[in-house]
C-alpha cells in the first residue's frame, strides 16, 4: 500500500479487498480494524530468501509494493481461484477438517505459509512427519 493509499484509509473501520481478476472485481475479503506496519523490503527478502538481491525473482515482485502492510479481522467473501492446477490443494479450514473425519484419520499435520517454503520450514515438516 502506498502513502496516498494509507492516507486515504485514516480512520477507516473497514477496508473492502477487491482484485480486478478474481470474482469479478467484487469485493473478495473484508479488513476490520485495519492495523499498519512499515514494509520492511529488504528484511523481509532476507528472511524469505536468505539474501537480497533485486535480481531475485520473487524480490522483484517484493520490491514493487508498497511502503506499508496492512493486516486486521479479515472475513473472506468468497473462496478464491487462481485456476493454476493447485486449486483443489486450498482448502477452507471446514474442508481440511471434513476431509481429516472421512478418512477417519487419528492424527493430521498441516503447514500454511504466505511465502515460499524455505529451509526452516522443510525441517519442520520432516520432523513432524518423523514423529508421526
Amino acid at each position: 500500500m502506498t502513502n496516498a493509499q494509507k492516507s486515504s484509509f485514516d480512520g477507516c473501520k473497514a477496508i473492502a479487498l477487491v482484485n480486478s481478476k478474481i470474482n469479478g472485481g467484487k469485493p473478495i475479503a473484508i479488513i476490520r480494524n485495519p492495523v499498519y506496519y512499515a514494509n520492511r523490503k529488504e528484511e523481509i527478502c532476507a528472511r524469505a530468501f536468505g539474501c537480497f538481491s533485486p535480481n531475485h525473482p520473487m524480490a522483484a515482485n517484493i520490491m514493487a509494493q508498497g511502503d506499508w502492510l496492512v493486516s486486521g479481522e479479515t472475513d473472506f467473501l468468497c473462496h478464491i481461484k487462481y485456476n493454476d492446477g493447485l486449486d483443489k490443494y486450498r482448502l477452507s479450514p471446514k474442508e481440511i477438517s471434513d476431509a481429516i473425519a472421512a478418512k477417519k484419520a487419528d492424527a493430521c499435520y498441516a503447514f500454511q505459509v504466505r511465502n515460499p517454503l524455505h529451509n526452516g520450514h522443510c525441517l519442520l515438516l520432516k520432523d513432524t512427519r518423523v514423529q508421526l
